[in-house]
């Protein structure tokens, strides 16, 4: 079984144009156990992706892109860790 753990919705407008609620029905239609949200920088799909998963029988899984710079934002030469955080 694969689980996808690194998935965008419309809310990563730069990365990904698939609606919270076909995202569900994919997964679903893949007979995944589970799949999960992990859009950049936001949680704004997180309610509708979690309802869309259950009403189609798929765990949602959610999560949240992020960068994180060592020591300030400001500080643009230092290399920013790209970390996915799940709740």
């Amino acid at each position: 079984m694969w689980v996808p753990l690194h998935v965008h919705s419309q809310f990563s407008i730069l990365d990904a144009a698939a609606d919270v609620h076909a995202i569900a029905k994919k997964a679903a239609f893949f007979h995944m156990p589970a799949v999960a949200l992990t859009d950049h920088g936001n949680m704004f799909g997180a309610i509708d992706f979690y309802k869309a998963c259950k009403d189609v029988g798929v765990k949602p899984i959610l999560g949240c892109e992020f960068y994180v710079a060592p020591d300030s934002r400001f500080d643009k030469k230092k290399n920013m860790e790209h970390v996915l955080i799940f709740i």
